[in-house]
């Protein structure tokens, strides 16, 4: 299918770029689904798209399934943006319906063919509540100086996630999103949420 591999030139240069600017803001949307891929292995960075194909709920996340020239009109664009926390979006390819949304999207750099752009909004991990993600790893999301009657995070919900210590996680219902997110009931000011494998 004539794919680049996935250790190209190219996104070995992208891959350097955002490692030096993405300083924590939020997640990062890619538009090309291989580069997507490599991304989320090769780095610590909290991508956003890959493999279109995939057959669960959980793409509802990725605009690029649903909107291949990222088209979300007027406040859609806005409400996608900040319910996903996306602080960088990665495109290959010029696409004008971004483009010209200079509102949200501030173009950056032209990276190894690639147009990336950093959002204007200040992405936030907390849909309700306040705090600070200060660790995501695999099966792993910490948080500290967490404030606030629920701590309502954006991260997808699955039935094996448990909450330390001494806290519950449960399914927040959002519009738009058939998974749902993160809620968390009068919240540690310190607490982890973790996978652990059981229903």
């Amino acid at each position: 299918l004539v794919h680049a591999g996935a250790s190209s030139p190219a996104a070995l240069e992208i891959r350097a770029w955002l490692r030096q600017h993405h300083r924590g803001r939020g997640r990062v949307l890619v538009q090309d689904w291989i580069l997507a891929e490599h991304l989320a292995w090769a780095t610590e960075l909290p991508i956003l798209g890959g493999l279109d194909e995939r057959n669960v709920h959980h793409v509802d996340a990725h605009l690029f399934r649903w909107h291949p020239d990222g088209d979300l009109p007027g406040e859609a664009l806005r409400e996608y943006l900040e319910r996903y926390a996306v602080g960088f979006v990665v495109v290959h390819n010029l696409k004008p319906a971004l483009e010209w949304r200079k509102d949200l999207l501030q173009f950056r750099a032209l990276v190894g063919g690639n147009r990336i752009y950093e959002t204007r909004l200040a992405p936030s991990w907390f849909a309700a509540g306040t705090g600070r993600l200060t660790g995501q790893g695999l099966n792993s999301l910490r948080f500290s100086e967490v404030s606030g009657a629920t701590a309502v995070l954006r991260f997808h919900w699955m039935e094996t996630l448990r909450c330390r210590p001494g806290c519950r996680v449960e399914r927040q219902p959002v519009p738009g999103d058939r998974v749902g997110f993160l809620r968390v009931e009068a919240p540690p000011h310190d607490f982890e949420i973790y996978n652990s494998y059981h229903f």
